[in-house]
């Protein structure tokens, strides 16, 4: 078994998903586990690497275990895992770390390297990744980038080699299986430090500059070896990366491998989109149809005045905004995760292929807020069983996770820049009301109650099934009121909506 930590987090989810499709049997460590929507193949447990004395339940079976680096957790960490008889440990630590360094320089690379060396002398196999400047770091911008088109920052001349967390994660995988390094000429118990290769260093004189993630061996790290640690030759260095210079490559690989292995047991992540830089913000581009054999998945663009709102036809509740197509549309890919969270939880196989924009309609206030306002002309067809169906299931589960986050989110949730924001108890009861007054437009008059009326909400909501869980024939289903398949997306991206905001400023 394999243990997950940090698994909700930038690099720990696609950890995860990865090993998924690889078929591995994993263990989700999170301090408030019930407070996610994990797959249904996933061991998930409560456990704090602050607090060692929640360790032993969650490392109980465990061989192998990506490793989050919380500062002062390494002593109690490793010593539970030795307990538990852990084998191997791939730690996400910091490209801030310098060997060379009498002291560490500053906070985060003082902590990372602590554990690091808790590790080198735990008698554990161990391999350390040092990505540098993540590429969801460029999300700081984004504040910038909705208010205009200027994006103020410190050192702006300075040079960086971002690195996407799905190739992170690939090296962590391989590192976790021990199936990349057999196949790159590194044996199965040769611990390796995975670090960012600086811009401007190259290999040797005139070579390609490396990938922001390249692989240095190290000595031996099975137990009693007292061999020095040795850095290899620069052109040796060039042999033992070649597997690894283009992370994204092993990524696609990977899920080819993946696909053969687990395709009727798991639904299929599908390829990474490619990238373009636009000003400063990195974003992915639209996937052609030519670089999948899957069904396309079918989005409509809506646009407002200040926002654009891009929306799956078919996924009810997967919709996102940004400020202009490519952003909204760059949003939904991003939140593709999040959402075959809630699928897997429906009993769904969500596997999107490329994104095909089939419509664009001129939105309405309701779109300036954020929020799908205008039914499409693809909802006037019939409103089949299929459907139907999914709707329902996707509905149930998006009430599942906001049920759930209403007991274990924390009550005080993060405030913006300028203190504003609700907290969990208001966002419930927004959404609980709001629920009430979309029903009228599907034809059902509930009277007000309280957020904490359970008697009253599930008979609400039983009701909202009883309509949008049959099939239809795609009229409004009253007078001004909604189409069914727009109700249905309608009601499924407002609680996913409030869903991910109460989990994400938790």
């Amino acid at each position: 078994m394999i243990l997950v930590t940090g698994a909700t987090g930038n690099v720990g989810r696609h950890v995860l998903n990865l090993l998924l499709a690889d078929g591995h049997v994993v263990r989700a460590m999170s301090r408030a586990p019930q407070g996610s929507v994990w797959p249904a193949e996933v061991d998930a447990v409560a456990g704090d690497l602050a607090d060692p004395a929640s360790l032993a339940a969650a490392l109980t079976g465990v061989e192998s275990v990506f490793l989050f680096a919380v500062p002062e957790s390494g002593p109690a960490f490793v010593a539970a895992a030795q307990r538990a008889g852990v084998r191997r440990v791939v730690l996400l630590s910091s490209g801030a770390v310098d060997d060379d360094a009498q002291v560490q320089d500053g906070p985060i690379a003082t902590y990372h390297a602590e554990i690091e060396e808790t590790l080198r002398g735990s008698g554990l196999a161990w391999t350390l990744l040092r990505p540098d400047v993540f590429a969801t770091n460029s999300l700081m911008w984004a504040a910038q980038t909705r208010s205009g088109d200027v994006i103020r920052g410190a050192y702006a001349e300075a040079a960086s080699a971002p690195v996407h967390e799905v190739d992170i994660a690939a090296v962590a995988v391989a590192a976790l299986t021990g199936g990349r390094a057999r196949r790159s000429g590194l044996p199965a118990d040769r611990a390796a430090v995975a670090q960012p290769c600086r811009p401007g260093r190259h290999p040797r004189p005139g070579a390609r500059p490396a990938h922001p993630l390249r692989r240095t061996p190290r000595r031996d790290c099975a137990p009693g070896d007292e061999r020095p640690r040795a850095r290899p030759h620069p052109r040796q260095h060039s042999h033992h990366l070649g597997r690894l210079r283009r992370p994204h490559r092993t990524h696609h690989h990977r899920h080819r491998e993946a696909h053969r292995s687990s395709r009727a047991q798991l639904p299929r992540l599908g390829p990474r989109p490619r990238h373009r830089l636009l000003g400063r913000v990195l974003l992915p581009n639209h996937c052609p149809a030519s670089r999948s054999s899957r069904e396309m998945t079918r989005v409509y663009i809506e646009k407002g005045r200040t926002k654009i709102v891009a929306c799956a036809l078919d996924w009810p509740g997967w919709a996102r905004i940004g400020t202009t197509e490519d952003r909204a549309v760059a949003t939904l890919n991003a939140y593709a995760d999040r959402y075959r969270l809630i699928t897997a939880t429906a009993g769904l196989s969500f596997a999107p292929g490329p994104i095909e924009i089939v419509d664009t309609v001129t939105g309405v206030n309701t779109t300036d807020w954020g929020a799908p306002g205008v039914p499409v002309a693809e909802d006037s067809r019939p409103y089949n069983t299929a459907a139907a169906q999914r709707t329902a299931a996707v509905l149930q589960a998006a009430w599942r996770a906001l049920d759930d986050l209403a007991q274990s989110a924390p009550p005080t949730l993060r405030k913006g820049p300028r203190g504003g924001g609700r907290d969990r108890d208001e966002i419930v009861a927004h959404v609980v009301d709001n629920e009430r007054v979309y029903a009228r437009k599907i034809g059902i008059r509930h009277r007000p109650f309280g957020a904490n009326d359970r008697t009253a909400l599930a008979t609400l909501r039983a009701a909202i099934l009883d309509v949008l869980g049959n099939s239809a024939d795609g009229a409004p289903l009253t007078g001004g009121g909604w189409p069914p398949a727009y109700a249905a997306r309608r009601f499924a991206w407002h609680v996913l909506d409030h869903v991910w905001e109460i989990q994400d400023k938790s």
